[in-house]
């Protein structure tokens, strides 16, 4: 939770050269993919208009085929409670509890809808995206997106990582990006659409989690922000209004 804390604060906002502004896309348009298609969006975790924004995402696309969901605030590893409460055999109300929400940092009640959804929406499939931040491992390798040093530089601001370990950090975030794409994708049949809510900063700048997910897969991949949260936009950003 510490390493992570200090990604986000990596990343956070700050006054810099203006960026364009955010170019925005219509609920109408998004859901409007073809499919297969995979949609990345960015959420302000926590913050329950992005949570709602993110429902009305999903709800749209189920009434055109099947959506697999995958969300950051439930960890990989409690997959296995998403799985049963599928199957009826776990009560939404102990799903607090059950899913370690205090121990994973996130509040309960703003996803509380979100988690409620394959209950009343047919096809609807929610997988446990959620990894702890940790270095790459000596034995594996990681692609990092072209820029994506200047883009962490850019959002570092008065918080900037010493140079000796900047390369490190890079690749730390690159694997953190890698790790939830695979985990999605290994969920996802195919068919219908692949949705994935995760924190905005491993969206924004257009690299990231889209980015790694286009390496991985044939099927168009779009990524969209789910509020301007006032602050600049990169070229390749949308935001949802």
């Amino acid at each position: 939770m510490i390493v992570l804390c200090s990604i986000v604060l990596l990343f956070a906002p700050v006054d810099a050269e203006a960026k364009p502004s955010c170019r925005t896309v219509s609920l109408d348009q998004l859901t409007s993919r073809s499919v297969p298609g995979i949609i990345v969006l960015g959420e302000r975790p926590g913050v329950i208009a992005d949570a709602k924004a993110a429902k009305r995402v999903v709800r749209r696309l189920a009434k055109k085929g099947p959506v697999t969901l995958g969300v950051e605030f439930v960890d990989a590893k409690r997959q296995p409670v998403l799985d049963r409460l599928a199957l009826g055999r776990v009560s939404f109300e102990a799903l607090d509890n059950v899913l370690a929400f205090q121990d994973d940092g996130y509040t309960f009640s703003v996803y509380r809808r979100l988690l409620a959804m394959p209950q009343h929406v047919e096809g609807l499939s929610l997988v446990g995206l959620g990894a702890p931040m940790r270095a790459r491992p000596a034995d594996t390798s990681v692609t990092v997106p072209p820029g994506y040093t200047m883009v962490m530089t850019d959002a570092m601001g008065e918080i900037p990582v010493p140079p000796e370990l900047e390369s490190r950090t890079v690749e730390m975030v690159a694997y953190h990006d890698t790790r939830v794409a695979q985990t999605a994708l290994e969920a996802w049949t195919g068919v219908g659409w692949l949705v994935l809510l995760v924190d905005r900063t491993w969206v924004q700048g257009g690299l990231g989690i889209p980015w790694q997910l286009a390496r991985m897969t044939d099927a168009k991949v779009d990524a969209v922000l789910l509020a301007d949260a006032k602050s600049d936009c990169y070229p390749d950003d949308l935001v949802l209004r």
